[in-house]
């Protein structure tokens, strides 16, 4: 992984999804049927795969205000903090506050080698005293390795939690750490890229009638219709096409590597709501 000031080049693998491209932590973490905790956290990358040298995004939000902290795995097992880092130092997350990095003046770009890579979210309620430990970065290195990475941290913050509600008194019975630490993650695919081994791009063409209807892929704006893209990787997408005064349209589309998808939308007039 290379880091220059500006940007941050992140070995990327392709990204494979067990439950579509939404992952919210609680699921994944195998609670049985009924009402979740309170306290939950989503993450999701922009593409499902990349080619060498392209940006990606990541994307997440947390259902209450906590302290986000984000972490990429790549295939030979190390892991970098890409979030907070030196351009992004404030790590602290509203509650339903949809966020995405890159949010200033830098990029996440892919570099090889190919390979699995993870993205893991860590996020804490209550601040920690030892939180300053993972923000050692600087301009020379903005986005630090982390000895044990996500696990480690996430580990550390359920213990804190359970210590201090402990002391305070809170509970007799087991801790309940979770409902104060959550964790979500998503894994993704890189290509070799630039002159063989990688993956071509495919287009989409949408357009409504109406038109100047919203259009977002995977839950990431795409723009207003009529809307032509022709730099979305290859891959499976959840489409949603919203207008005021008509019914959201919503459905997975396949977009094939080399070829245009052309969506051709009459969009249905709702009811006026009272």
């Amino acid at each position: 992984m290379r880091l220059t000031k500006s940007v941050l080049f992140v070995t990327m693998l392709g990204l494979i999804l067990a439950a579509g491209s939404t992952v919210w932590g609680q699921s994944q973490r195998g609670l049985v049927a009924g009402d979740l905790p309170s306290f939950d956290a989503w993450v999701n990358m922009n593409a499902r795969n990349y080619d060498v040298g392209e940006r990606a995004r990541v994307s997440f939000s947390v259902t209450e205000d906590a302290y986000v902290f984000i972490f990429v795995r790549d295939p030979r097992g190390e892991e970098r903090q890409i979030f907070p880092n030196f351009y992004e130092q404030n790590n602290y997350v509203r509650r339903n506050e949809r966020r995405t990095i890159p949010g200033g003046n830098y990029q996440l770009m892919v570099t090889g080698p190919p390979g699995p890579n993870v993205v893991t979210l860590v996020a804490v309620k209550r601040n920690q005293s030892w939180f300053g430990e993972y923000k050692r970065f600087s301009s020379s290195n903005p986005y630090p390795s982390i000895s044990g990475g996500a696990t480690a941290l996430a580990n550390r913050a359920r213990t804190a939690e359970s210590s201090g509600a402990s002391k305070r008194g809170l509970v007799a019975g087991p801790i309940p750490a979770a409902d104060n630490v959550a964790t979500a993650s998503v894994e993704y695919r890189v290509y070799g890229g630039g002159g063989g081994g990688g993956y071509r791009r495919g287009s989409l063409d949408v357009v409504t009638s109406p038109n100047g209807a919203t259009v977002t892929l995977n839950g990431e704006y795409m723009g207003r219709t009529p809307l032509e893209r022709d730099d979305l990787a290859a891959g499976t997408y959840r489409i949603k096409v919203e207008r005021r005064g008509y019914w959201d349209m919503e459905r997975s589309l396949t977009i094939e590597a080399g070829q245009k998808r052309k969506v051709r939308i009459n969009m249905q007039p709702a009811p006026e709501r009272d």
